[in-house]
């Protein structure tokens, strides 16, 4: 069921078919952000903040 809503998933390809994506690609701002958080094996980040933001 994920994955039918996220078909980047399936192929990374996919992810060129999502209008928002392709709208980002458009722009001529772009946003480029990290993540002050540790990615370490077995560390616990929270993530949280609007919806369809790139989270």
């Amino acid at each position: 069921m994920i994955k039918e809503q996220n078909l980047w998933w399936i192929s990374p390809e996919l992810i060129k078919e999502n209008k928002y994506y392709r709208k980002y690609q458009e722009s001529k701002v772009k946003l480029e952000v990290t993540l002050p958080a540790s990615l370490e094996p077995l560390s616990l980040n929270f993530l949280f903040g609007s919806r369809q933001v790139g989270k």
